[in-house]
């Protein structure tokens, strides 16, 4: 018997499939302390590494950057986008990553957002695109070249 196309919230998946897809929370057992690793891990890169934290890109107080500056300037520049399904997690869970980008020699920028339900998906892009717009000018203020400027992220 086939689910009524009604009972769909994305294509074939019913809500159920895709948080199985998309939320490590309904898949991982210890998500919670994974996350807490990652935050410690995090913490002690923020001590350890300079940087520039909550930078204002945008009027609401989630919309600031982190900028881990490289050692040398006008390095290559790399904003990371953190996952978390648009509705948790944060950029000071991801600080950690600075870390691998300061060893190669890289500007790690890392960019907040505002999370699902308080905003739609649209203003999330919205905010990220704002975020890029506002480090590329003023990532020179910090030691990037914005010629070099790269954009990762994972999940969002």
């Amino acid at each position: 018997m086939s689910t009524p196309v009604s009972d769909h919230v994305y294509k074939q998946f019913r809500a159920e499939e895709m948080e199985s897809h998309f939320n490590p929370r309904a898949v991982l057992p210890n998500v919670d302390g994974l996350i807490a690793e990652r935050s410690a891990k995090s913490a002690e890169t923020r001590k350890k590494l300079q940087n520039h934290r909550n930078l204002a890109y945008g009027d609401s107080e989630r919309q600031v950057v982190d900028i881990f500056p490289a050692a040398r300037p006008n390095a290559p520049v790399n904003l990371y986008i953190h996952g978390g399904y648009w509705r948790a997690v944060s950029k000071d869970d991801v600080s950690q990553l600075a870390d691998h980008f300061h060893a190669k020699g890289v500007t790690a920028v890392l960019l907040e957002y505002e999370l699902c339900p308080n905003v739609t998906l649209t203003d999330i892009v919205r905010q990220a695109r704002q975020g890029v717009a506002w480090t590329y000018r003023n990532i020179a203020n910090y030691g990037g070249d914005p010629d070099r400027f790269y954009i990762s992220g994972s999940s969002a």
